[in-house]
């Protein structure tokens, strides 16, 4: 197999499983999610046509609430209506989303937040907007997300982030995992329910990341992986992978792996 070749196969596995940790989802803690409901008009069918640059008629713009109910034990039974603005080209069937208001509404006790300056802009329809929630800092409680825009080949993930503030009964932006996403794609580590990974890609033959914990109301970095191509002695191509960790203040090598390959 040629190194190219193998580079696009094992970029797609990475993406999956970055140097043995595989990136996923944290369980939300007991979160019963009903239907999502959205108010905005029906999918445009894409036109036999060839798509050229158009300007977007003002018919196309139009308002958008996006409503997530569900129940879990901080909030009791909950609403979270996401308002926002969808701007669709028919010609190059292509949407622009923005999500500008998180209304947020719960029986236990009476609860209700409205966090407002937002700007998104997705090109493509997710589910629920790109808007998740998961607990990020293990604390036993949902946290919420938002995706901002798609990212490009670093394989970024800009999300805002709004971390469950206990003292105050609160969702309060987090700007440490914002500047993470803005890098990386962040993620969880199957080994560890609670420790984040952040997967950056450097470049055609190099990827990595950098894993967090959350110590004192802070997320740390306590370990760093790098993986890339090394030519062998027999002439193919196989993978260096190099982990890092702080000893007396500085990022050093501690292990270093080779996967060699035949073809």
């Amino acid at each position: 197999m040629s190194p190219k070749r193998a580079a696009l196969t094992l970029l797609l596995a990475v993406l999956l499983v970055a140097g043995g940790f595989v990136l996923g989802r944290a369980s939300v803690p007991e979160v019963e999610l009903a239907t999502a409901v959205t108010t905005s008009p029906p999918p445009t069918t894409a036109p036999e046509t060839t798509a050229v640059m158009v300007t977007e008629p003002p018919g196309n713009v139009y308002p958008v609430s996006h409503v997530i109910a569900g129940h879990c034990e901080q909030l009791g039974d909950f609403e979270v209506t996401l308002h926002g603005i969808v701007s669709r080209n028919p010609a190059r069937f292509r949407s622009h989303i923005s999500i500008n208001v998180i209304e947020i509404r719960a029986s236990a006790p009476d609860f209700y937040q409205l966090i407002e300056g937002l700007s998104t802009d997705q090109e493509h329809l997710r589910d629920n907007y790109g808007f998740s929630l998961d607990d990020w800092n293990g604390d036993g409680y949902i946290d919420l997300s938002l995706l901002i825009h798609e990212g490009g080949i670093m394989m970024n993930s800009p999300n805002y982030f709004w971390l469950w503030d206990t003292s105050n009964s609160r969702f309060v932006k987090n700007t440490e995992l914002m500047e993470i996403s803005e890098s990386a794609t962040v993620g969880f580590t199957g080994d560890n329910a609670h420790r984040i990974f952040a997967f950056t890609h450097y470049g055609a033959s190099k990827w990595g990341g950098t894993f967090y914990d959350y110590l004192e109301n802070h997320f740390i970095a306590v370990e760093m992986q790098e993986c890339l191509w090394e030519e062998q002695e027999n002439g193919f191509w196989g993978i260096l992978t190099r982990t890092y960790h702080l000893i007396d203040g500085e990022w050093t090598v501690t292990s270093e792996t080779r996967e060699p390959t035949e073809n």
